[in-house]
């Protein structure tokens, strides 16, 4: 039997037809509810391959995320040539139209991302834990000031890196003056000058240039620490916390909050790749082959029985 053969089989259990509907092309087998109730009906893509299944996809359709994957564990387990599960992770949550990446909220809140509590982990889980279990038992001020810090950093670090190429290319299109024309010489000619007016050295450039994301984020921080009130002994995790058991009941405070896993995300304070995979644990004693296989020897015995009575 081919191991698409053994997915449908295996499918077929799993997601009764009574249900869902499962569409099969090639390796890739996409699960379709038949009583979504949120306007989506798609639950999960699953791609198979000699060793692995990838998991494409996965959305609410009538069943949760968590139902969705226990179903996964599930027909993993009775895959025998199957030995891991793995995925990409590019979850989001949506409110009030903003998407909010659940991976780093999650982070914020329990120190491990939603997929990492069910076992879907990257190589370097425990480092990447021990490392966000720290931050987020820091004050939320400090916390935030060094998120701060660090976007800043890596700001100065490219407008170094432009200002450089810029004046790489000013002394290569000096070196070429003399086969320009007239016209062209002049052009060249004044936007070096308007240029160095603007930017006499390279700390001017970088500081007007920066100038309207300090500005920026001093608003933000401002803003966040006042609408959230935030004391400064609060946690990290205390404040995402009491954010996420409020998420969906005010837009100004989802506008902040989503504001703030952005900057969050570009400092890279918090450690987490979304290349993760979950290594296959096994039933003890029994598969789903022996379930099917247990039942028809059940019915048959329990015709026999029938027509011994007659």
């Amino acid at each position: 039997m081919t191991i698409e053969n053994q997915m449908m089989e295996n499918l077929n259990v799993i997601f009764p037809d009574t249900e869902f509907d499962i569409i099969h092309k090639d390796k890739q087998f996409l699960i379709q509810s038949k009583k979504s109730n949120n306007g989506n009906n798609e639950c999960l893509t699953l791609t198979v391959t000699p060793n692995s299944l990838y998991i494409e996809n996965i959305d609410k359709c009538g069943i949760s995320g968590s139902q969705s994957l226990q179903k996964i564990n599930t027909l993993a387990k009775q895959l025998d040539f199957v030995k891991e599960i793995g995925l990409y992770d590019a979850s989001f949550l949506t409110v009030f139209g903003y998407n909010i990446d659940l991976a780093i909220l999650k982070i914020l809140v329990n120190g491990e991302s939603w997929y990492n509590s069910y076992g879907y982990i990257s190589d370097e889980f425990e480092n990447e834990k021990k490392n966000n279990l720290q931050k987020i038992h820091l004050p939320c001020y400090t916390f935030l000031k060094e998120v701060y810090r660090l976007n800043i950093g890596f700001i100065v670090k490219n407008l170094t890196a432009t200002f450089e190429q810029i004046m790489r290319n000013r002394n290569r299109s000096f070196q070429k003056m003399a086969n320009k024309s007239i016209d062209e010489k002049k052009v060249i000619l004044e936007y070096n000058k308007n240029f160095d007016d603007n930017y006499p050295n390279e700390e001017t450039y970088i500081q007007k240039n920066s100038e309207a994301y300090v500005e920026k984020y001093n608003i933000h921080l401002q803003d966040f620490e006042n609408v959230f009130q935030i004391n400064k002994t609060d946690t990290v995790q205390d404040v995402y916390r009491s954010i996420m058991l409020n998420l969906h009941k005010e837009e100004e405070k989802c506008r902040l909050l989503h504001e703030s896993i952005q900057y969050i995300q570009s400092s890279l304070i918090l450690q987490y790749k979304c290349s993760l995979k979950k290594q296959k644990s096994f039933y003890q004693g029994g598969n789903l082959k022996h379930m099917i296989l247990n039942k028809k020897k059940m019915s048959k015995i329990m015709f026999q029985k029938t027509k011994k009575k007659k």
